[in-house]
C-alpha cells in the first residue's frame, strides 16, 4: 500500500476512535479494521471492529445516580387533519419524578372551521394543567403556553400545584375538533421533569 494511503487510513482510524471514545464515555479501548487498497488514492476500510470493556470495568464519567438527576424532556406531536375528532397524546411520568413544567407549543395554529379545543391534565383532573384552550388562536404560532408561568389557559391546578408523582403517573393532552375542515394545525406537548438522586436524611443536632 502506498505511504500516502496508509497515512490516510491511520488518520481515519484515529479520528473514529476519538469520536467513539467520546460517545461512549471512554468505554472504547481499541479499534481494528481490515484495509483494502483499490488505488493509490482510494482506500476502503471494512470489518471495522470496536472493542469495549465490560460495564462493570468501566469508570463512567457520570454515575447512574447523576444520570437519574438530569432534567428529562418528553414531547408529543399533534397534527391536524380534516374531519372532526379527538387527538390524544400522553407522557408517562416515572415514580418519584417532579414535573418542572408542561408546555404547549403551536408551530402553526389550528384551522378547523368550527372549533379546536385543548385540555391537559392527569389522573387527578383531566384539565387541571390546561383547560379549554382555543388552539385556533392561542398560543400564536411559534409561541408556547407554560403551566408554571401561569399563562392564560392554565387549569384548576392554577400553576401552583406541585406536579410530584410519587407512584408515577401520566400527563395527557387532548385536542377536540368539531368542524369538518382544517388541516394546518401543528402543535407539540412538552413535559419536562427530573428524577432526584437518592435522598439523604437531615440530621437533628
Amino acid at each position: 500500500m502506498p505511504n500516502n494511503a496508509k497515512d490516510r487510513v491511520k488518520d481515519l482510524v484515529a479520528q473514529i476512535l476519538t469520536v467513539a471514545k467520546s460517545a461512549a464515555f471512554n468505554a472504547v479501548t481499541a479499534v481494528s479494521a481490515t484495509i483494502t487498497t483499490l488505488a493509490s488514492t482510494d482506500v476502503t476500510v471494512t470489518n471495522l471492529t470496536f472493542t469495549k470493556l465490560t460495564k462493570a470495568a468501566v469508570d463512567l464519567a457520570r454515575s447512574m445516580t447523576d444520570i437519574n438527576s438530569m432534567t428529562i424532556c418528553k414531547s408529543v406531536d399533534f397534527t391536524e387533519t380534516a374531519v372532526a375528532g379527538a387527538y390524544t397524546g400522553a407522557v408517562v411520568i416515572p415514580a418519584g419524578a417532579l414535573v418542572l413544567d408542561v408546555q404547549w407549543l403551536n408551530t402553526a395554529v389550528w384551522t378547523n372551521n368550527t372549533a379546536a379545543t385543548m385540555k391537559c391534565g392527569d389522573a387527578g383532573d383531566d384539565d387541571g394543567i390546561f383547560a379549554a384552550v382555543d388552539v385556533k388562536a392561542s398560543p400564536i404560532a411559534s409561541m408556547a403556553l407554560s403551566y408554571w408561568r401561569k399563562d392564560a389557559g392554565v387549569g384548576a391546578y392554577a400553576g401552583t400545584k406541585p406536579l410530584y408523582y410519587a407512584a408515577g403517573g401520566t400527563i395527557t393532552a387532548v385536542v377536540t375538533t368539531t368542524g369538518a375542515t382544517g388541516t394546518a394545525g401543528r402543535s407539540t406537548l412538552f413535559v419536562r421533569y427530573m428524577l432526584p438522586q437518592a435522598q439523604t436524611a437531615a440530621v437533628k443536632a
